[in-house]
Formats: C-alpha cells, sequence, structure tokens
C-alpha cells in the first residue's frame, strides 16, 4: 500500500505498526496514512513521533532501570519524555506490551509465535527477561494495565506513570532468581 500510494515502509517500521495496530486492518491502514503525511519513506522514527510514542530505545532504557530498581533513572527518564511531549497513556501502553514480551519469555518454553518481534529485538527482549522471575513480570504487567485503566479515567497521566515506575522498583522476587520458562 506504502508503495502504491508513492512511499516505502521499511520493516521495523511495518512491524511497529502491526503491533500498534493489534491486529486491526483499518487502525494499521490509519497510522500508515498518517506517517506517510509526515513522510513518503517511513521508518521506525517516522512511526514513534506520528503516534507519540517514545520507541523502543527509550522502553529498553526503563526495562533497564526497572531491572536495576533505579526510580531516579526512572524519574530522570519520565521528565526527558515528559518534555518532549509524549503521551504517558501511549507510554503504558508500550510498556504494557513490552512487558508481555517479558512474561511470555519468563513463563512460556516455546514462544514462537506469541511475540511480534524483529530477530534484534527478541534477541534483546530475551536479555532483559533473563533478568525477572515469573512472578515479578506478571506483577509488573498488573500494575501496568491497572494504571493504564486510571489514566484513561483522566488522573494525571505524569504522576500515575511515575508511581507506578516507582511501585514496580519495589516489587520484591518471589521465586526463583531468573527466569526460567516452564
Amino acid at each position: 500500500i506504502a508503495r502504491q500510494e508513492g512511499g516505502d515502509i521499511d520493516d521495523e517500521a511495518g512491524l511497529m505498526i502491526a503491533r500498534l495496530a493489534d491486529g486491526g486492518m483499518r487502525d494499521a491502514l490509519s497510522i500508515l496514512d498518517q506517517a506517510m503525511g509526515k513522510s513518503k519513506q517511513v521508518n521506525a522514527l517516522t512511526v514513534c513521533e506520528t503516534v507519540g510514542m517514545a520507541g523502543t530505545g527509550y522502553i529498553n532504557e526503563i526495562a533497564g532501570d526497572i531491572a536495576k530498581r533505579d526510580p531516579a533513572a526512572l524519574m530522570k527518564l519520565i521528565n526527558e519524555l515528559y518534555a518532549n511531549s509524549k503521551d504517558m497513556i501511549r507510554l503504558c501502553d508500550e510498556l504494557i506490551g513490552y512487558f508481555r514480551s517479558i512474561m511470555i519469555l519468563c513463563t512460556v518454553k516455546d514462544s514462537d509465535g506469541l511475540i511480534v518481534a524483529s530477530e534484534a529485538e527478541l534477541t534483546e527482549l530475551k536479555q532483559t527477561a533473563a533478568q525477572f522471575t515469573p512472578a515479578r513480570a506478571i506483577e509488573i504487567v498488573n500494575l501496568l494495565q491497572s494504571s493504564y485503566e486510571k489514566m484513561a479515567r483522566g488522573v494525571n497521566k505524569r504522576v500515575e506513570m511515575e508511581t507506578v515506575l516507582i511501585k514496580i522498583c519495589g516489587i520484591p522476587d518471589t521465586g526463583t532468581q531468573t527466569a526460567q520458562p516452564l
């Protein structure tokens, strides 16, 4: 479709749009149309800018700070993202998707087909998943989903994002220290 409209889209941008659309063709086409309104050469950065996403670099950095239980670093990142007009509810949604992948990698032996990611993204996800117990990964997803619902009801999105990240840093490890798929 991008080529038919006189543009081009790279594989990473296509994967991002697929994840964002969550199986909805109309949603995917809408995101593509908006991205092509910014640039005929659609890449991951174009998609991130179009929908207000933080992007994989920030998400990986947040996940690393969560693994290290470093709320100070997380608050600095949230401040930076907020100053750059990133949508906190979109950020929460990105984190839910990311930690869903971590949760699956921590709990499912054969996760092929359950995670939409490039080879490089999957390799990084597996390295990050090794830093979490299955119970902690599940609790992180639960807390993020609860915060997403609160944000959708209209609470202060920045404060809610900061609060949930601090809560996540305090989740105790239970079970085995490193992830061992069931």
